[in-house]
């Protein structure tokens, strides 16, 4: 059974298919991921991230900019998660964003996220599993248009990992060449 939260997943979930016809199960439990964990486990030592943030930048192109629809994109799910929203560093580059800005906006979200990744014994944790269980559902039942096998193996390889971050799919980074930072901050329009 899927409750009103869950609903306003699915609906979320479907939107993210819209958006990204070429996603696959992966890449919606990475984006249902983030919403819940933030960025937390990419800021293990900041000076490295800024490190990865500057060849990352430096290494954007215009196609990479066109493989993007949005400077900002909204991730979190209202009344769960803390508001988060991806910043598109292609974009960001060519709107002349200063990137030290989405850095300490990546560092300053990264550390006051609430923090209960990886705690398996955190309430937010059980609901985290819990709304992936209900896309599935909604993989099942067809509103959302994936495989249940291939839902049914990455869930499999989540459990077993202990519900870890994961990359986007192959074949999301090929389409749609994704770099980008999470803020709690927006920067351009949402």
């Amino acid at each position: 059974m899927i409750d009103e939260l869950g609903e306003s997943i699915l609906v979320r979930a479907m939107e993210f298919r819209r958006l990204y016809p070429l996603s696959c199960a992966q890449d919606i439990y990475k984006n249902l991921h983030q919403s819940f964990h933030g960025s937390e486990h990419a800021i293990l030592d900041p000076d490295l991230a800024l490190q990865a943030l500057t060849i990352e930048w430096n290494s954007l192109t215009d196609e990479d900019a066109r493989a993007c629809q949005f400077l900002c994109e909204p991730i979190f799910l209202p009344g769960i998660t803390p508001r988060l929203f991806i910043v598109h560093l292609a974009p960001a580059k060519v709107a002349d964003v200063d990137p030290a800005r989405i850095f300490h906006a990546f560092i300053d979200s990264s550390r006051n996220f609430p923090k209960f990744y990886p705690d398996p014994d955190s309430p937010l944790h059980d609901k985290f599993v819990s709304r992936w269980n209900q896309i599935g559902i909604g993989i099942k039942n067809g509103r959302i248009e994936l495989p249940p096998d291939e839902y049914a193996s990455l869930t499999a390889a989540a459990e077993k990992s202990g519900w870890g971050a994961m990359h986007h799919s192959d074949r999301f980074r090929q389409a749609y060449k994704p770099h980008y930072r999470l803020s709690m901050v927006p920067m351009g329009p949402v």
